[in-house]
């Protein structure tokens, strides 16, 4: 959520953007210099802060409702 208090010290912070797999002109990983950026390959979820080095992941589970 956007502080006007923080607005000059974490701008940028709250943008999001997730990687298209199935785009046709896909963007690289790492391109985006604030927020955050989230992809998928096969059954990981990936992301990464922009003010951090760190990518983070979790595996992705599916639930049958049988």
């Amino acid at each position: 959520m956007a502080n006007i208090f923080h607005a000059f010290d974490r701008r940028g912070k709250e943008f999001i953007y997730i990687h298209n797999h199935n785009a046709n002109q896909k963007l690289p990983k790492g391109w985006l210099k604030f927020g955050r950026e989230y992809w998928k390959e096969e059954n990981m979820l990936y992301w990464k802060d922009a003010s951090h080095d760190r990518i983070h992941c979790v595996r992705i589970l599916r639930f049958s409702t049988d």
